[in-house]
């Protein structure tokens, strides 16, 4: 141990500024080396006792010591930039929750402020280096952030309207984009009309239940919803499984061709008949529930599938005959709505 005397030999203790060092010296004299706690404050002493001030590795991980060699908890400026000490005074990284809010600290301990790439994602923090979620209009631009704080990108449905985010993350307005219309809020809704059927007159054609569909002449057939989707020259139109005119979600979609909305099992080929479709898009095959089959004129998916090789379209087809297929079947007398997707015969 190492002690220190005066000129008249006298032992020291307490704090002594020697050649422009400050060391500390024990209530028995004994140098200080390493951490030590004095008056509820951290310092940390070298090998050689001297009081460590500024960045200080130590056994891995970076401190702070201000100039009176008190260490730094909490948080600190330095240099312009924000840092965070944990209890213990070793800096942070990566992310922490502080105070009901997310922060993130580079590898460097400096706050995230502004925009920042983080693991391949884009990130947004205040000015305070909270990071944002939800709606934010930055620079004159509306981005979306997801709880997470991730920027989103493409399309992404919120409150039930679709919006559409470029590349950049800003929020698209006043465009089309697969096929929508994008305002001026950015909300985007299905074009009134397909660009390539604005010259076209819908017509007006009704199947044996009287319900109402819009085809063309040529054969495109344009959905109540305002959707045409085209599969190997056969068009889509929706149907809704209630039919008093308000809508219900999510709503069906079978391909046709003719000007009648009429399916030939001929033309079905292997096409795909019954597809389930959401907010204008085609997702996935819906499951189709087991049931008897109360007319063999009737033809209902029966275990999910796609198509059958032999008949293509809807299970229990009858070659050469015509069907027309929507979401209502009729039981024991009576029409049941809501259910599912079943084919009616239509030229007895």
């Amino acid at each position: 141990d190492w002690f220190y005397f005066n000129s008249k030999g006298e032992m020291e203790i307490g704090w002594k500024y020697i050649n422009k060092t400050w060391y500390h010296l024990r209530e028995n004299g004994v140098m200080d080396t390493g951490w030590r706690k004095i008056n509820g404050d951290w310092y940390y002493f070298n090998n050689s006792g001297c009081m460590m001030t500024g960045w200080q590795n130590i056994n891995g991980s970076w401190y702070h010591l201000r100039e009176n060699g008190v260490m730094d908890i909490g948080w600190r400026e330095l240099g312009g930039a924000w840092y965070h000490l944990n209890e213990s005074g070793a800096m942070e990284t990566g992310w922490k929750y502080i105070n009901n809010e997310w922060y993130h600290f580079k590898d460097s301990g400096v706050m995230s402020r502004n925009w920042d790439y983080i693991n391949k994602e884009w990130y947004y923090f205040d000015n305070n280096g909270v990071m944002k979620v939800n709606w934010e209009k930055i620079n004159n631009l509306w981005y979306h952030f997801e709880n997470s704080g991730v920027m989103n990108v493409g399309w992404k449905k919120i409150n039930n309207n679709w919006y559409y985010f470029n590349q950049n993350g800003d929020m698209a307005i006043n465009t089309n984009k697969d096929g929508w219309v994008i305002d001026y809020s950015g909300i985007a809704k299905l074009d009134e009309i397909p660009k390539k059927e604005e010259q076209k007159k819908p017509v007006e054609v009704k199947h044996e239940y009287n319900v109402p569909h819009y085809a063309y002449k040529d054969g495109d057939c344009l959905m109540d919803q305002k959707l045409t989707k085209k599969l190997n020259k056969k068009y889509g139109y929706g149907v809704y499984g209630n039919y008093s005119g308000k809508a219900t979600d999510p709503f069906y979609a079978v391909y046709t061709q003719l000007v009648s909305g009429n399916m030939s099992l001929d033309q079905a080929k292997k096409e795909l008949v019954g597809k389930y479709v959401e907010d204008g898009y085609q997702i996935k095959d819906i499951k189709m529930i087991n049931m008897d089959i109360p007319l063999e004129e009737w033809a209902i998916y029966m275990d999910g599938s796609d198509y059958i090789e032999k008949h293509g379209g809807m299970q229990a087809f009858k070659a050469g005959k015509q069907y027309d297929c929507f979401s209502m079947w009729n039981h024991n007398g009576q029409d049941q709505r809501h259910f599912t997707r079943v084919a009616f015969l239509m030229d007895k």
